[in-house]
């Protein structure tokens, strides 16, 4: 005779002892995984509700922000002709050192036996060198979170090699001289010429008479940390979307909504 393995109904099947697990009452269930009484159960699934209204709240405040930022970034977007061309700096320095091809990003890499790609040794002494003349010139400097304007002018010892090829390692020793991401950094001049006696390598660089800035993830404008709210939770302690794209988003008619929403369940 052919036997079925049916499910049985749970109105057959026997009561367990369970115990709750947010007030700890004893309840009785057929089912062996329920975790809450039913007046507990029927608060999470309010709970749930409320969570799913708040993050679908929390999306369209997300899309509105994000399309309101790129009506900003239009209005605010200027072509080359707009902009100056050599900014005012409030401090420079400037120092020199001798030439190396080890400061070429064609140089910097060495091929290891199995394969591995490692930093060459000149190129790694020649970047500390730099880095470490850099830190002890910015001692009495305050670097702020803005823009880095950087002058470079190469001298070769020959017409090989390009000048553009020194920038990456000159921006990695900048960088750890002054704390300051690269992403900060803005190539002023970049010039070369060549010189057989002596080749040398001019770096410089200097800061605008301008206070700390952050980019909007929105809108993209640099903007002074004034313009945005107080955050514990970041790093810098302010927030990623400045105060006029949280304004013209409407996020407070929509904490409304969801306000209201929440209430009716």
């Amino acid at each position: 005779m052919l036997k079925l393995n049916l499910p049985v109904p749970q109105s057959v099947r026997p009561l367990i002892d369970h115990w709750c697990r947010r007030c700890g009452t004893k309840f009785e269930s057929p089912h062996p995984r329920h975790l809450y009484c039913e007046p507990c159960s029927e608060s999470q699934d309010l709970k749930r509700k409320r969570l799913e209204i708040a993050r679908s709240n929390s999306n369209q405040r997300r899309d509105r922000g994000r399309n309101i930022g790129k009506e900003i970034s239009a209005e605010n977007s200027a072509s080359i002709a707009d902009t100056p061309h050599l900014p005012e700096l409030s401090w420079y320095i400037k120092l020199v050192f001798p030439f190396s091809w080890s400061a070429s990003k064609n140089a910097i890499y060495t091929l290891r036996r199995k394969g591995h790609v490692a930093l060459r040794r000149e190129a790694r002494e020649y970047r500390k060198t730099i880095s470490d003349s850099f830190w002890l010139a910015l001692r009495n400097h305050r670097i702020v979170q803005n823009k880095l304007w950087i002058d470079i002018f190469v001298e070769k010892s020959s017409h090989r090699g390009d000048a553009a090829n020194v920038v990456d390692t000159v921006c990695d020793a900048v960088k750890v001289a002054t704390g300051l991401d690269d992403r900060w950094f803005c190539i002023r001049r970049l010039d070369w010429s060549v010189n057989k006696d002596n080749p040398r390598i001019f770096i410089g660089i200097g800061q605008e008479n301008v206070g700390d800035s952050q980019i909007c993830s929105y809108c993209g404008r640099l903007l002074g940390w004034n313009m945005f709210h107080k955050n514990r939770a970041t790093k810098i302690g302010i927030t990623r979307v400045c105060r006029d794209c949280r304004y013209r988003a409407g996020n407070t008619g929509l904490d409304k909504i969801a306000r209201d929403t929440a209430s009716e369940l």
